[in-house]
């Protein structure tokens, strides 16, 4: 299938973490600290130096925060301050995130070079608990509501898991041949749209763990992914990275499918 595509030219190093509303597209570079909105009416971009490294963005109730090591960081008139502090494992950094369906908040962490050291814990009313710990580099955090399924994987491993939402149990849902999973999300049907680190692809895989489609983009290095709707029509937002002489664009992609609003952390 032909995509059009287009992009907004930021040269992230490590572009992350994006998120959208009816307003606006947000997202981080975690290499900067620094943080990102491209406003949909004014077709203008905002950046903001940040004094803590940010991973991922979510929205919460009121604005949107910045998930970091030491705490999560609400937008607040154009400034963030400190909502909550996370409490991650000793020299690991934050990394991929995303908010369920019931308005939980799920993060991950990893270390640098070190495999098996990763987590993933979720939040509920700013309390923090424990899903998984030995994973090396998780990513893909995205849900099901349909299915009363989550989604995770470990790029080093070049695997995705499904999980149960109630029980949480672990399955196997599908194994890269190449490049690795990064950041994913789900469109109405449960078809996962995931990001493939060092391909220049985003992988369509249905409920069922088949290959849908290979969607090709301008970056090699494609990280994380949001959906938003203009004129009638669906769009996916794709961060990137600025590896091997990569410009880490923002890329822009018309899609057929139709997809769900972000869902809000409900602290």
């Amino acid at each position: 299938m032909a995509h059009d595509l287009d992009y907004i030219a930021v040269h992230n190093k490590l572009g992350e973490g994006i998120i959208s509303n009816e307003k606006k597209l947000m997202w981080v570079d975690i290499k900067t600290n620094e943080s990102f909105e491209y406003l949909f009416l004014e077709d203008k971009t905002m950046k903001y130096k940040n004094p803590f490294q940010a991973t991922f963005a979510f929205l919460n109730t009121d604005s949107y925060s910045l998930f970091s090591d030491d705490g999560v960081y609400i937008n607040s008139e154009k400034k963030f301050k400190k909502l909550f502090n996370v409490n991650l494992k000793r020299g690991n950094r934050s990394n991929d995130g995303r908010v369920d369906f019931n308005g939980n908040l799920w993060a991950s962490s990893m270390k640098e070079n070190f495999k098996n050291e990763g987590q993933i814990i979720y939040f509920q009313n700013n309390k923090q608990y424990e899903f998984l710990n030995g994973i090396s580099i998780p990513n893909s955090l995205c849900f099901d509501k349909k299915r009363n399924k989550g989604y995770f994987s470990d790029s080093l491993l070049k695997k995705i898991y499904r999980f149960d939402m109630n029980s949480k149990k672990i399955n196997e849902f599908y194994n890269l041949k190449e490049g690795e999973p990064d950041g994913a999300i789900l469109d109405e049907d449960g078809n996962m749209h995931v990001c493939i680190w060092g391909k220049g692809q985003i992988y369509v895989i249905s409920p069922k763990g088949k290959l849908i489609e290979k969607i090709s983009v301008q970056e090699n290095f494609p990280t994380c992914l949001a959906a938003f709707s203009s004129y009638n029509k669906q769009y996916l937002a794709v961060t990137s990275a600025s590896e091997d002489l990569q410009k880490g664009k923002l890329l822009v992609i018309e899609s057929e499918y139709n997809f769900h609003k972000e869902y809000i952390y409900e602290n």
